[in-house]
């Protein structure tokens, strides 16, 4: 399947074949100086380093159920992910999906979560392995209410 996509001149091409995705564009118009840039199960190496997370609930009650769950949003594409690898804190990842952007969700168990938080606040990271070999880590400090 090929797709031609052209807004304002910038002419970018769309080919999906065998679960690749192939963008081609004109060099000139592309900050990453166009040609071909391949995304896939093959072609994916994403570099070690840190990702950007936000936790929910923000705020741990320590008395109440709030979920059952601590959700955790880490901007890095699912597909780049091992998902048996993530943990928050040292505590495995109950369930993990991606987003409607394709990006990493992992879900925690509370009540282990909340274990391992002290009021007021407390600083939480996300690590992980990725499909190239690299890992990831990521943080997010959340208030915790007694």
């Amino acid at each position: 399947m090929r797709k031609k996509l052209s807004r304002a001149g910038i002419g970018l091409f769309i080919v999906v074949a065998s679960s690749t995705l192939v963008l081609a564009a004109r060099p000139e118009l592309m900050p990453w100086g166009g040609g071909l840039m391949e995304r896939g199960p093959v072609m994916t190496k994403v570099a070690t380093g840190d990702v950007v997370v936000q936790i929910a609930p923000h705020t741990l009650l320590l008395s109440a159920e709030q979920s059952g769950s601590v959700i955790v949003h880490a901007e890095i594409a699912y597909c780049d992910v091992v998902a048996a690898s993530v943990t928050l804190e040292g505590i495995p990842a109950r369930s993990t999906k991606a987003d409607l952007r394709g990006e990493l969700v992992a879900y925690f168990d509370e009540v282990a979560v909340k274990a391992i938080a002290t009021a007021p606040r407390t600083t939480l990271t996300l690590t992980g392995a990725t499909v190239g070999g690299g890992d990831f880590s990521g943080c997010d400090t959340v208030q915790v209410r007694p």
